[in-house]
């Protein structure tokens, strides 16, 4: 089984240092409560001057994370009175405090050993360590973080000497997508559905460009007046709302959190805390709350009585971000209460919390039964789901592992797990039954709208779900849809959007990630030359060269690509959609994801594992089986990943493998 070579991994949490400042309590409270009056201040003269919210972006806002964004600008300001009443050096005042939404609660696990159920947060599903792999928790870190001061500043530094990522974006990343031959729709999809139940990296809520005093984490991209897109729009654009991630800075060090649970438990539709789960609940027979509109539909926000933006509400908020993301949220909603309806049947007397549980238990299951022995080993490839020890049992169990951390590391969040946004489709087809097209939508015009899912009292739900199980995926190379690089976000007054892949970038060096050069060594490849006439067997030519123009006529060198650009550009491997650094990320963290589960389906950790016949029962489904179940499908290919082919033939929703609940009571 492999792991990472050549550097040492980082499992902890937080990267501390000892700070050398020797300032007693009193004389921190007091700049602390100084440093919080300054911030109250400036943010009614920013209320004053017309400073107001970007509200495309407030999906990324919970309520820790905004208590965790007034903090961080406080902590800023507290830093600069520390230094200067004390003669402290930046690094030192930022060693002397660490503000109280930071701090980590204690947790009581009594009971947790013999506990049938995961708790919602996460929380004591190590025994050992509590708090691994819950919510609100930094991200680990592989590799040493590369802030230009060592602490705080963004990698290249905020007047950065490392190329415009826009640049970048419209160099390197430009439109021009040839299809999969062999891939559907559903797979990038699919992979947007499981990067909302494990990652949610909040930021702050600020117009930075309007006002860029607002928030300390201002950090816009400028935009070139020669732009080839922005420079020609009604309003010609010179600058890009960004604002850095929300950060606790503990021991000094900037660390960005997960609100999300990394274990792969379906917090997506059931919430990472339990008053989310609460909320989504009917407390009636262990079923989720459905619209009333459209029936069986997943509910509105107005109904539950939660502020989203778009329609639908469910466990992330993200979930009216594109009419496809939808639709894999009602699937999982539908399937749900089916299997609670026909738990209540069998089982007349068991109650509504059972009933919940249990179905929950079940529908956990099934989901990472899909993601490893259904997409991981197209997205990795058979050579990789074997060296990282990812395939499954055929029969048996798998084991447990305590000393194993399944939190997020930051570089599979920020860089590599975006590798599926090179596949996003830019036009959606809408296929009928039959499989005549009835229409088409372009995602830059249906961000957080519903009409393409409810039109014809919801039937648009079927027809995009057919779509996502017969139309091509875009290739996955260097080359990104215009939807997501001109439009990303857009607001029905404006004719652009943000651009996704140049946050990506900016975002990887706000996180302090280092550059791609120090991950391939991390995943066993040979350093980068730093001459531009070497170019590595594992990029390909054309990614070389534009890759090349761009860092090259900044005056970088190879070794300082960004991660995100350097894994877009490498050769995929073998079976593999992305190449060998990238590949090796995903799989380090899917494996952790796996081993350091206490809960996960295959594993035979006690009274509350899965009965050989429950498991044989989950390994014999399919996402297309449950597809079947919970849409007006006449049929779906085997494989809903693949396109339908003699090798993945169609098979017909009346002639499925049937999910039997009975073994489960």
């Amino acid at each position: 089984m492999r792991s990472f070579v050549g550097l040492t991994v980082l499992l902890g949490t937080l990267l501390c240092f000892a700070s050398s400042a020797s300032i007693d309590q009193e004389a921190v409270d007091a700049a602390w409560a100084e440093a919080t009056k300054c911030y109250q201040e400036r943010v009614l003269n920013s209320t004053i001057h017309g400073a107001s919210s970007r509200a495309r972006r407030s999906t990324k806002i919970t309520p820790e994370s905004e208590v965790m964004s007034e903090n961080s600008n406080i902590y800023g300001i507290y830093e600069e009175i520390v230094m200067k009443k004390h003669k402290l050096t930046k690094r030192q005042a930022a060693g002397t405090q660490t503000p109280a939404a930071c701090q980590i609660p204690g947790f009581n696990c009594n009971g947790a050993n013999i506990a049938r159920y995961r708790t919602p947060d996460g929380t004591c599903n190590n025994l050992n360590n509590p708090l691994w792999g819950t919510r609100n928790r930094a991200f680990n870190r592989v590799a040493q973080a590369a802030y230009e001061d060592g602490f705080n500043a963004p990698r290249g530094n905020f007047q950065s000497y490392l190329p415009n990522p826009r640049i970048i974006s419209t160099t390197v990343h430009f439109d021009n997508n040839p299809v999969n031959p062999q891939v559907t729709n559903m797979l990038p999809q699919f992979g947007q559905f499981l990067d909302h139940d494990i990652t949610l990296t909040p930021e702050a809520n600020s117009q930075c460009c309007s006002n860029p005093n607002s928030n300390v984490d201002c950090w816009s991209i400028p935009i070139s007046t020669n732009d080839a897109f922005y420079a020609r729009r009604s309003v010609p654009q010179r600058c890009m709302d960004f604002t850095r991630s929300t950060t606790c800075s503990q021991g000094g060090v900037r660390q960005q959190t997960n609100a999300n649970t990394a274990y792969l438990d379906l917090s997506q539709v059931y919430g990472s805390d339990l008053q989310r789960t609460r909320t989504l609940r009917s407390m009636n027979r262990g079923l989720l709350v459905t619209n009333p509109s459209l029936t069986g539909f997943l509910p509105t926000g107005a109904q539950v009585g939660l502020q989203v933006q778009g329609t639908f509400v469910a466990g992330d908020d993200r979930i009216n971000e594109m009419p496809g993301l939808a639709v894999m949220h009602n699937i999982f909603l539908m399937e749900h209460n089916r299997i609670a309806r026909e738990f209540a049947t069998l089982v007349p007397s068991a109650s509504d919390e059972t009933l919940f549980q249990e179905t929950r238990r079940v529908m956990i299951a099934l989901w990472q039964n899909f993601i490893y022995n259904e997409y991981l080993p197209i997205v990795l490839g058979p050579r990789t789901m074997t060296e990282y020890n990812l395939n499954l049992p055929s029969s048996g169990y798998s084991s447990y592992s305590s000393t194993t951390d399944a939190t997020i590391f930051n570089s599979f969040a920020t860089a590599a797990y975006r590798f599926g946004h090179s596949m996003v489709a830019g036009i959606v087809r809408l296929i009928t039954a039959s499989n005549g097209q009835a229409g088409s939508y372009a995602i830059a015009d249906h961000y957080f709208q519903s009409g393409q899912i409810t039109q014809s009292n919801g039937q648009g739900y079927d027809m995009i779900l057919r779509s996502l199980l017969t139309q091509n995926a875009p290739a996955m190379d260097r080359h990104v849809t215009t939807g997501v690089t001109n439009f990303l976000f857009r607001q029905p007054n404006q004719d652009f959007g943000s651009d996704l892949i140049a946050r990506n970038i900016q975002r990887g060096r706000d996180h302090g990630l280092p550059s791609y050069n120090v991950y391939r060594q991390l995943c066993g490849l040979t350093s980068l030359s730093t001459s531009w006439n070497t170019r590595p067997a594992e990029v390909t030519s054309d990614g070389w060269t534009a890759t090349s123009q761009v860092y090259g006529n900044n005056g970088n060198n190879p070794q300082q690509i960004d991660l995100f650009t350097g894994g877009l550009i490498e050769l995929p491997v073998q079976g593999g959609l992305t190449g060998p650094t990238f590949n090796c990320l995903k799989a380090v963290q899917f494996q952790r994801l796996k081993d350091g589960d206490r809960y996960f389906f295959t594993h035979n950790t006690g009274s509350y594992a899965l009965t050989a016949t429950q498991l044989s029962q989950i390994r014999n489904q399919r996402l297309s089986d449950m597809i079947c179940r919970n849409s007006q499908q006449p049929d779906a290919p085997l494989n809903a990943f693949l396109i339908p082919s003699s090798n993945n033939p169609s098979v017909s929703c009346s002639n499925r493998t049937p999910l039997n609940l009975r073994v489960f009571t």
